[in-house]
């Protein structure tokens, strides 16, 4: 069953505050798969898992979304291997392995109900844990994911000539936010920065890593296995799709998604890539809806 909906006007709005209940975030480290993993943690709930994009750590979501989703549930902000721990280098270098981590994550930590957000790459590593435990996962939400036929080229996304020309920490962020949010300006800086769950620059990760992400990524979205196991996963997934995603290409996104059995597709008219910092309290309700 497909069902297909439309959010519109959704483009940037200095009136967005944070009208949830104060939220108490805790940091852990935990050993998984014989390596350590970071999360976040908050919430009460039914558990639900945020899986971060290519290139970012757990501190990159917006802490309005976050705290939205924390208000019914209880809220895992995860990095992958190597990130935000004293252990740097990741092993496998593949989406099979991210997923495994994570999913073994929700065993350690005894859930039993598991819900996988992703966003971007994350989303990649959603549907590989949905399509590898599939009597464990009921429920994917995947926000701007890569699919099957539709990522980056990290020619650009990387953009190592560009990179030359970043100087400062407010440079990245400026490059990083134009090319995730729909009608970026460098005067928005300081709103988007305020709305990050926590800025204090451990928002991005080693370029090691990074390369490690991308030559996982080609992997996954090369292997034919990939497409196959989307055709026959049993789960049901909430496709977001930012209809004015520069990152990927939104028409793809939507044609990937109708591949799988069981999925629901919500556009969103007026956002860039990042939908949960640019629409926070409108993804946060599409996900209530869904998961609840």
């Amino acid at each position: 069953m497909k069902k297909i909906v439309l959010c519109l006007g959704l483009a940037l709005s200095f009136t967005i505050s944070n009208v949830y209940a104060a939220v108490n975030w805790l940091s852990y480290n935990i050993r998984v798969n014989n390596h350590k993993l970071h999360y976040y943690q908050s919430g009460h709930g039914d558990a639900v898992f945020l899986l971060t994009g290519y290139a970012t750590t757990a501190n990159f979501w917006n802490k309005n979304f976050v705290d939205c989703l924390a208000q019914n549930h209880t809220v895992y902000l995860v990095d992958y291997w190597g990130i935000n721990t004293d252990e740097h280098t990741p092993g496998d270098k593949s989406i099979k392995a991210m997923a495994d981590d994570m999913f073994m994550l929700s065993k350690v930590l005894h859930v039993k109900k598991l819900v996988y957000i992703g966003w971007s790459m994350g989303g990649a590593v959603a549907q590989q844990i949905s399509f590898d435990y599939p009597d464990n996962i009921g429920k994917v939400v995947l926000i701007a994911p890569l699919t099957m036929h539709n990522q980056p080229n990290h020619d650009n996304v990387s953009d190592n000539e560009a990179a030359r020309s970043l100087r400062t920490y407010n440079d990245v962020l400026n490059y990083v936010f134009d090319n995730n949010l729909y009608d970026y300006h460098p005067k928005d800086l300081s709103f988007y920065k305020r709305g990050l769950f926590d800025a204090h620059d451990k928002l991005f990760i080693s370029t090691k890593i990074s390369n490690n992400q991308v030559f996982a990524l080609n992997s996954w979205t090369s292997d034919p296995e990939t497409k196959q196991e989307a055709k026959n996963s049993v789960a049901q997934y909430l496709f977001l799709v930012p209809l004015q995603d520069k990152m990927l290409i939104p028409w793809q996104t939507i044609k990937d998604a109708k591949t799988f059995p069981h999925s629901t597709i919500v556009k969103f008219e007026g956002s860039g890539h990042n939908i949960s910092m640019q629409a926070p309290a409108q993804a946060c309700e599409q996900i209530n809806n869904f998961i609840d």
